[in-house]
């Protein structure tokens, strides 16, 4: 039985919303793509710009829009997910039944390296000190179950492992840092300590990956959902049933969880349970309303960010193509709601930092160009003013356009200097942000922490390593404004006794990264405050969280190591490259005084020879300047506001 074909996203739907902003994310992708196309075409600058306009395509390319579901057992999260997501596959694809039907963290998301497939880490991973994200890419660690995409049953069969369990030992279950099982000889435990599972949805395809945790007691043992998964959405959707309220564990888990949320969404699921057709509508919604209020009230958040839904009427409603059901299920609302407040909060973000890098790029090509042309016009100057002069004037000028010459060759004797400068305080700052560095740091807590016989020698061990690696970037961001001054020096140099146009160079901006710090410090002290301490004892879970937070500060010093080599890569391009260009432009300013030596007609040639090049620089500046536009157009947030779905 192959799967319905899927018609077009009704607009207003969640479908619609992410189509439309993966074709916003691809006209943007296109915009750079013609600007860069153009650089490295006309060869107008170097290799370094068109580079950087690669990097930005990349990182829009793999960017993903990433939503997480949290909440306790039988709250219907799978089922919210199929209602949600998977509704114009004509069944479910995510099980979902009475009971615990995930029981280890589940991505979906589409993989175009892999086949249609569910990769399952087994859970006696968790014995070695290995973080997750290393894990990730190892797929030696993985059981691969592969399905066939149009055949629904093998999708459901092979997704359907997330609920399997396995009996151990209560000692090796222990050693797992698995839960407290005091007082038992032998446990029930999840089969798997992770799911990936590549699917070519449409949806996925064009971007969204999915986050479904398990209970909340599973979320408490596998730090990589606090440190790595959660912390990384864009969006979470704290589900909680209407026949069951909230309760504690909802509330130690939405204090925990929802602050490192970018956006945060709570879900009334099962409203369905109040429906009773001896009770009036008006009733039932009074109902529904007053459980909203109250969950709104529990939570600390305004009533307008709960969402009381059915997800199973929902689900139901669109296999059936029932609108009567649809609307009553709520579930429209809550797509709205993802459509009209994530969608744009991620857009603007990522238009914004797409606006910001890009600008970089266009300034310092258009003063290459802008350079370019003050050259042309001042050989045309030159040359202009030897018409009719006699051979004295000429061999002046020659002398004139050699004594620049000199100054240039001075002026890359400067430069070769300043690289060598350059080049040395890159390595240490570079070896400040380093993982090398960051090793020292991590071994250092957690031998600290195995000293230790009590949980409490965890924080202590923490509260060190997030010292080490503040004082790593204070460090650097100490060494970029010493080489911050110095380029300004060199650059107002450069300007003065060499004619070039160089401005002031960019700063080093850390601030993502310490936010970054700051949020990982949050959720440390949350997860391991005083008295939390006093419920964590236990030897593999201590170690796993010490692993979890070192994994992701590994990716805060990659991030920052890769701005920090890009910043000062963008150091030396402008003087680098505007010293070529002038070179080029001595060049042929003294090939042009010298042929001014030969017949007439052959300086009146060379002066329409530079006519027609200032021409050509002003033709291309005009170019580049609607080029860049474009890009500027295409990043605007109401670019997508005012397109149609892909």
């Amino acid at each position: 039985m192959s799967t319905p074909a899927l018609d077009a996203p009704v607009p207003g739907t969640l479908a619609s919303g992410v189509d439309q902003y993966a074709a916003w994310r691809k006209r943007l992708s296109d915009a750079l793509w013609r600007y860069g196309t153009w650089l490295a075409r006309e060869r107008r600058v170097g290799d370094l710009l068109v580079e950087r306009i690669d990097t930005l395509r990349a990182r829009l390319a793999d960017e993903r829009l990433r939503l997480a579901l949290v909440g306790e057992f039988s709250r219907g999260k799978s089922e919210l997910i199929n209602a949600l997501f998977f509704g114009d596959c004509g069944r479910r694809i995510v099980p979902s039944s009475a009971g615990r039907t995930t029981m280890c963290p589940t991505e979906f998301l589409h993989d175009e390296h892999r086949p249609p497939c569910i990769r399952l880490l087994p859970i006696e991973t968790r014995a070695d000190d290995v973080p997750l994200v290393d894990l990730r890419q190892r797929d030696d660690a993985w059981t691969v179950i592969e399905f066939d995409p149009d055949e629904p049953d093998t999708i459901a069969s092979a997704l359907s492992c997330v609920a399997q369990t396995r009996r151990m030992s209560a000692e090796e279950a222990r050693r797992l840092g698995l839960d407290d099982i005091e007082g038992e000889d032998a446990v029930e435990v999840s089969r798997w300590r992770h799911a990936i599972v590549s699917f070519p949805h449409p949806l996925l395809q064009q971007g969204l990956s999915i986050i479904d945790t398990p209970g909340l007691n599973a979320v408490g043992v596998e730090p990589e959902l606090t440190y790595h998964l959660l912390p990384s959405a864009h969006a979470l959707l704290f589900v909680l049933a209407a026949d069951t309220g909230v309760t504690r564990s909802d509330l130690a888990a939405w204090e925990e969880h929802a602050g490192s949320a970018q956006a945060r969404f709570v879900v009334l699921n099962k409203i369905d349970g109040l429906w009773d057709e001896l009770v009036p509508d008006f009733d039932t919604d009074r109902e529904i309303s007053r459980q909203a209020l109250h969950v709104a009230q529990a939570l600390g958040v305004d009533a307008a960010c709960v969402f009381p839904v059915s997800a199973q009427k929902g689900m139901v409603a669109k296999v059936r193509g029932d609108a009567t059901l649809l609307a009553r299920s709520r579930m429209p609302a809550l797509e709205q709601a993802l459509v009209s407040q994530l969608l744009p909060r991620r857009r603007e973000l990522l238009g914004v930092q797409a606006r910001r890098d890009f600008d970089v790029v266009d300034h310092e090509a258009r003063r290459l160009l802008q350079a370019r042309r003050a050259a042309l016009s001042a050989q045309l100057d030159e040359l202009a003013a030897l018409r009719g002069r006699n051979r004295a004037m000429v061999e002046q000028m020659a002398a004139r356009v050699r004594a620049d010459r000199e100054r240039s060759v001075l002026a890359l004797q400067r430069l070769k200097a300043l690289r060598a400068v350059h080049a040395r305080l890159s390595r240490s700052m570079a070896g400040t942000l380093g993982l090398d560095a960051l090793k020292a740091h991590g071994r250092a807590a957690r031998e600290s922490t195995r000293s230790s016989a009590f949980s409490s020698g965890l924080r202590g061990a923490m509260e060190r390593l997030l010292v080490a690696v503040r004082g790593d970037f204070a460090s650097v961001a100490a060494q970029a404004a010493e080489m911050s001054a110095l380029m300004s020096t060199m650059y107002g140099t450069f300007d003065r006794e060499h004619g070039l146009s160089l401005g002031e160079p960019l700063p080093l901006s850390l601030a993502r990264h310490l936010a970054e710090l700051d949020a990982i410090e949050a959720l440390y002290r949350r997860r391991f405050g005083p008295f939390s301490l006093l419920v964590h004892d236990r030897e593999a879970l201590t170690r796993k969280f010490v692993e979890s937070v070192a994994s992701r500060l590994r990716d805060v010093y990659e991030a920052a190591h890769r701005e920090l080599e890009a910043w000062m890569r963008a150091l030396m391009a402008p003087p680098e490259g505007q010293l070529r260009e002038q070179q080029a432009q001595l060049k042929q300013r003294l090939d042009s005084v010298r042929r001014a030596f030969e017949a007439g007609d052959s300086l009146e040639g060379r002066i329409a020879e530079l006519q027609q090049a200032c021409r050509r620089v002003d033709q291309d500046l005009e170019r580049l300047a609607a080029l860049a536009d474009a890009v500027r157009r295409a990043a605007e947030p109401r670019a997508l506001r005012s397109s149609a779905p892909a």
